[in-house]
């Protein structure tokens, strides 16, 4: 004689799914772009997993979906992880300090020096002499390359900045 298995809360949410809503979560009430979801959920914003736990949260109501540049979880995503949303949202040192975990080295250093000069930004050449990188090096444009994807710095002029959404409204000058 079989069992059934008592139902569980989530749904039975993979685990994939779950690590999607608790990084939605965490950042609610603010939203997250493809890219960003994707670094934090360890996966690649272009591949197959990422595409299938996606379609799966959207279809079943779990995330809210406003462009690539607009993800956020729903109440049926907290309920679905056994979560409420934070009595506030999270504050620019934390979101720093989130991003610090899952950049690489290069990418840190670079993050830190745009956040110690906000709101003003750094040309390459600056940048990379407080960085300790060389600007036309591949660890450089990579690194760049990468806090751009994830919307962490932005294009001034012919340099960069820390992007408002680690700094806060307010100018701040080091996290």
């Amino acid at each position: 004689m079989w069992l059934a298995a008592a139902p569980r809360p989530d749904g039975d949410l993979r685990s994939g799914g779950r690590r999607f809503l608790q990084a939605l979560a965490r950042h609610h009430p603010g939203r997250l772009t493809v890219p960003q979801l994707g670094a934090l959920t360890n996966l690649s914003h272009k591949g197959g997993t990422f595409s299938a736990y996606f379609a799966e949260l959207q279809r079943r109501g779990l995330i809210d979906v406003a462009g690539r540049d607009g993800v956020g979880i729903t109440e049926a995503g907290f309920d679905a992880i056994g979560a409420e949303p934070p009595a506030e949202p999270q504050s620019p040192t934390e979101i720093v300090a989130m991003w610090r975990e899952r950049l690489p080295a290069a990418a840190v250093r670079i993050l830190d020096a745009l956040i110690e000069v906000y709101p003003d930004g750094l040309d390459r050449e600056d940048l990379a002499a407080r960085t300790g990188l060389t600007a036309s090096g591949g660890t450089f444009g990579a690194a760049v390359g990468m806090l751009r994807r994830y919307v962490l710095a932005e294009s001034v002029g012919r340099g960069l900045r820390a992007s408002e959404v680690l700094v806060g409204r307010e100018n701040m000058t080091r996290l």
